[in-house]
């Protein structure tokens, strides 16, 4: 059995790609996802200066994305389109549809893909809480926790706390992590142990991106990574109010991130960003510099809804139904390959859960040829021969979001 294959469609200007699929990291796991939007969401703003919406570059390539998916989803008769999209038309509501092209027919989930309505959140108890609160102050020494030769591991959250863990074994494996409460609902709940799974080969540092560099370091050594995919914290009203995870307002911290010491001579970096100008002028005039890169491509993730309309009206001022990925390399892979990575290119997918990007890993074997080694900074999930490192490095891997079909998925 094959992992699903992410990619939709494709061509040279835009990608519709199944997010899911893009982070399943072995055939018998499969993600479920949440409950897909389907209809944009209206914006309380007033009417729109039409005038200055025909020279945005930005709004006219997000309309050439969707025109061209559009496109193909009429002009497809394969068995393919058949399985990937549903047959039902829908009713386009032109007071709440605010995208500039309609895909009628288009629902970029499998109709195998499994959804659910629960809202998932851990929570630690208050005697962790202190802990944490106590190990944040200790300076970390380096341990490394391996995980091998068995399916499952019981830790408390104070053995892996800004230490090295990785899984050594040929096979996933589950940990048991005691003093994390996984709510699901109000009356369901596990109160004294969480379960994660561990791909083959994944490792991950739980602990302060600022702190635990030196953890990081020891733990490589002389080992030189092919990437670094980053998404950090950027300060935004909507965090402040949700508060989901720890924001870090001083961005000086982010030059520290050891990029320079650990990236091949022919590597790449991509840095999730948020539309305000100010944070992407500082990735890629002073992150950057900071990492020796050179500047060479800026994508946008578009986000849809399950019937193809952005989740947004692409001319508001408010908000934008997109974020910016912005690609660096070294000087080596510019002076050789970097035509392999598109300008002004368009990922278009549903997306799924709060903070929950889709995986690069496709696009980063196509442009480094290989099957690459990297390090995720800030991430929330785990992949094959890849590191994650932050303070939620295994948030998505939790048993909860996923249905496990040949492992005893009890904890």
């Amino acid at each position: 059995m094959e992992i699903d294959c992410p990619v939709i469609y494709q061509d040279e200007r835009c990608v519709l790609l199944d997010s899911p699929a893009s982070i399943q990291f072995e055939p018998s796991f499969k993600f479920i996802t949440s409950k897909p939007t389907v209809k944009p969401y209206p914006l309380p703003e007033k009417k729109r200066d039409e005038s200055s919406e025909e020279t945005d570059p930005l709004v006219q390539q997000v309309q050439d994305a969707l025109g061209r998916i559009c496109s193909w989803v009429h002009t497809s008769s394969s068995r393919v389109f058949e399985r990937e999209f549903t047959n039902k038309r829908r009713k386009v509501d032109n007071e709440t549809s605010l995208s500039a092209t309609q895909i009628p027919e288009a629902l970029p989930y499998r109709k195998s893909r499994l959804v659910t309505d629960f809202q998932t959140k851990e929570e630690l108890t208050e005697q962790y809480i202190s802990m944490l609160n106590i190990m944040k102050q200790i300076p970390p020494v380096l341990s490394t926790v391996p995980l091998q030769d068995s399916r499952v591991h019981e830790y408390g959250l104070e053995d892996l706390y800004q230490q090295y863990l990785c899984n050594l074994s040929s096979q996933t494996v589950k940990l048991k992590l005691k003093g994390v409460k996984t709510i699901i609902s109000e009356d369901q709940q596990v109160p004294d142990w969480s379960t994660f799974y561990i791909p083959s080969g994944a490792s991950f540092i739980m602990g302060d991106v600022e702190k635990t560099s030196n953890v990081l370091l020891e733990a490589l050594k002389d080992i030189k990574l092919d990437a670094f995919v980053l998404d950090p914290p950027w300060p935004n009203r909507s965090v402040a109010r949700r508060n989901p995870y720890p924001v870090n307002r001083h961005l000086g911290y982010l030059r520290d991130i050891p990029v320079k010491h650990l990236l091949k001579k022919k590597g790449v970096v991509a840095v999730w960003c948020t539309n305000k100008k100010k944070y992407i002028d500082f990735v890629k005039d002073t992150l950057f510099a900071s990492w020796n890169l050179h500047y060479v491509a800026t994508w946008i993730w578009l986000k849809i809804t399950a019937h193809g309309d952005p989740l947004f009206d692409i001319h508001s001022r408010m908000r934008k139904p997109w974020e910016h990925l912005i690609i660096g390399v070294t000087r080596e892979y510019l002076q050789t390959h970097s035509k392999r990575i598109q300008k002004n290119y368009t990922l278009v997918s549903v997306p799924d859960y709060h903070s929950r990007k889709p995986s690069l890993h496709p696009f980063l074997k196509e442009w480094l040829q290989c099957d690459p080694t990297g390090l995720e900074v800030f991430g929330r999930c785990l992949s094959r021969n890849w590191i994650t490192w932050g303070q939620q490095p295994i948030y998505f891997m939790n048993s909860v979001y996923w249905q496990c079909n040949e492992i005893d998925d009890k904890p």
